[in-house]
């Protein structure tokens, strides 16, 4: 869960400190634990709002993060951060409803 955390933190360009919402406030990290562990879906994807961004979650326990989305129903996400394992690595990609 502090993956989740750090990665957050980096696309805010600021420390995990500095988030002022606790992870459990946002989504239960045990359930979310239970869930990844007992899934070999690889399709699974779960995702949550946290601290102004999206957070997603995929089957291999990837963790990405993008800006949410403004109230005009799109975005630009610019400088995604994923965090796969140990790999740092952003992007730009547009999103509509």
């Amino acid at each position: 869960m502090q993956r989740i955390v750090e990665t957050v933190a980096a696309t805010r360009e600021s420390s995990p400190s500095e988030l002022s919402t606790p992870l459990y406030e946002a989504v239960d990290p045990d359930a979310l634990g239970r869930l990844q562990q007992s899934s070999d879906d690889s399709s699974l994807r779960v995702q949550f709002a946290y601290e102004g961004c999206v957070v997603t979650i995929d089957g291999s326990g990837a963790v990405s993060v993008s800006p949410a989305q403004s109230d005009s129903g799109s975005a630009v996400l610019s400088s995604e951060t994923a965090v796969d394992g140990s790999s740092i690595a952003s992007r730009d990609e547009d999103i509509t409803d």
